[in-house]
């Protein structure tokens, strides 16, 4: 018989921890059932004799038998085995993250509380580590492993880090697509969105800076943007409107300046060359239309 894998019971002692080691386990233990049914074996034991949780043994039991001792595992399975197109699994997460008790997880379920207890004991066991914020954004954001992650691991993951960040209370209006949103809660929405383009954006920077050496080109870029910002705040007057249109006119100005001293096969300068192109387009566009509706003398 091949060897079986012990998967890690407490992050504490094993950080190679997972909220559904009871599930990988049973998962693991019908393989090596399923790898001893095919050579033919008789007569067989898979469980070893220390294993002493009654719902890995019981949920063992529901994969290779089909039935199981304990009714509240197989609607944790259930909720499981559905989850691709209903999200019940993901929600009860979700909803525990966002500091929803069992009672009310349960309640909203209209189900028994052994049903989400033993769900969240099979699937997500964290509820010692609900304050380990190491743990559970590693769980959330799994590190640097975007490009390979399948959608509905990125939906999941969705769906519970705005809980457990905002609540389930707030992020909810969001992940079930409600109507009924409310201005705080949308303002306080509005504001994380935010914040997490200016994160994106730092984190790019910042990134950017990791592994590329510095260029005159970007000495030259923070000049323009100081500019830009000085002759903002020289200008600002109580109409937004002109201050923005000042800014951004000084902005795109230091813009292209800076893009001279760039190489021709330059993104960054191909792409400002080419909206420098259309804004000139653009203009000769308007003063032909002047110039033909302008009245002409007899």
């Amino acid at each position: 018989m091949s060897s079986i894998k012990k998967f890690s019971r407490d992050f504490s002692k094993d950080p190679d921890y997972s909220p559904s080691w009871r599930a990988n386990q049973a998962f693991e233990y019908r393989r090596v059932h399923r790898e001893l049914i095919t050579r033919g074996e008789e007569n067989f034991v898979v469980i070893p004799k220390d294993e002493n949780d009654k719902y890995v043994v019981d949920y063992f039991s529901l994969l290779v038998n089909g039935v199981c001792r304990y009714p509240e595992v197989k609607y944790a399975h259930s909720c499981f085995s559905t989850n691709h197109s209903r999200g019940f699994g993901t929600k009860i997460q979700a909803m525990f993250l966002g500091q929803k008790s069992i009672e009310e997880i349960a309640e909203s379920f209209k189900t028994e509380k052994t049903n989400i207890e033993c769900y969240l004991k099979i699937f997500f066991d964290v509820i010692d580590y609900l304050d380990c914020e190491t743990l559970i954004y590693s769980i959330i954001a799994p590190y640097d492993r975007w490009k390979e992650t399948p959608q509905d691991v990125i939906a999941s993951s969705i769906w519970m880090g705005l809980s457990y960040s905002f609540g389930w209370d707030s992020s909810k209006y969001i992940l079930e697509r409600r109507l009924n949103v409310t201005n705080e809660i949308s303002s306080k929405l509005t504001a994380a969105m935010k914040n997490s383009l200016e994160l994106q954006a730092s984190e790019y920077v910042l990134g950017v800076r990791l592994v590329n050496h510095a260029r005159p080109s970007d000495f030259d870029r923070h000049i323009a943007y100081t500019n830009a910002l000085s002759l903002s705040e020289q200008m600002r007057s109580g109409e937004d409107s002109v201050n923005g249109d000042l800014f951004r006119k000084a902005l795109w100005d230091g813009m292209k300046e800076v893009s001279s001293s760039l190489s021709y096969d330059d993104p960054a300068r191909q792409l400002i060359g080419q909206k420098e192109n259309e804004l000139r387009d653009k203009g000769k566009k308007e003063i032909k239309q002047l110039e033909y509706f302008t009245p002409q003398p007899l």
